[in-house]
């Protein structure tokens, strides 16, 4: 069978791993000796055959010890593993398609509306909402980062909003640095996170920004 197939190439490996750390311990190259000496290592006992002989011999056993476990695994308890399986791909499917109708996938502007910033977050279980202003250069390197973030997260809504044109929400935000981004759990403002001392700096890669956003738990981690 293939599971027995891959369990013999596995074990071979072994066998061959075994089988160059004897030699490179009871072969050296024994440059410079007499030729006496090479004589009379000819007639003792063949240490490296023995140790061959020895190393087969446990990866034989443990090649028997696997292909009794596989025989233990009947085609009922594969048959289940593969209906879960199936399911667990079906549900991350539906997932996937409430979320793009949800409006997940895409890096949105909002309008400054408030109405509609509290609408996205009780559509949404997590938004990150990135707060900006059009003159600082360092909203645009968070705009970079979350357009790159965007399509890897998709249980997570994105969306950025023009403080200028929000006075409401800024105040009511206490938003007081730009860039701030803004993280929503449930409905509610969990943390915000302003300028770039949490990523250490201003030269940053997007994986600092997605590892700042696991940890406070606003996206899900990559497999």
């Amino acid at each position: 069978s293939f599971f027995r197939l891959s369990q013999s190439f596995y074990c071979t490996d072994r066998a061959h791993s075994v089988f160059v750390r004897v030699r490179e311990w009871f072969c050296p190259l024994r440059r410079g000796e007499a030729a006496e000496d090479m004589a009379a290592e000819q007639s003792e006992p063949n240490q490296f055959e023995q140790a061959l002989l020895t190393a087969a011999q446990v990866i034989e056993d443990q090649i028997d010890d696997r292909l009794h476990e596989l025989d233990k695994v009947d085609d009922d308890e594969l048959e289940r593993l593969r209906e879960k399986r199936v399911q667990q791909m079906k549900q991350d499917q539906e997932r996937r398609t409430q979320y793009l109708a949800a409006g997940h996938g895409v890096y949105t502007e909002l309008s400054g509306d408030p109405r509609e910033f509290f609408d996205q977050c009780k559509k949404s279980t997590r938004v990150v909402c990135h707060f900006f202003r059009p003159t600082t250069w360092r909203c645009t390197v968070v705009d970079k980062h979350l357009s790159a973030l965007t399509p890897r997260h998709l249980e997570t809504k994105f969306v950025k909003i023009n403080a200028e044109k929000c006075p409401f929400l800024v105040e009511r935000l206490h938003i007081v640095v730009m860039p701030s981004i803004v993280l929503v759990r449930n409905g509610h403002t969990d943390h915000t996170i302003m300028g770039f001392d949490e990523m250490g700096g201003d030269d940053f890669p997007t994986e600092r920004l997605e590892a700042v956003l696991l940890r406070h738990g606003v996206i899900d981690q990559r497999d």
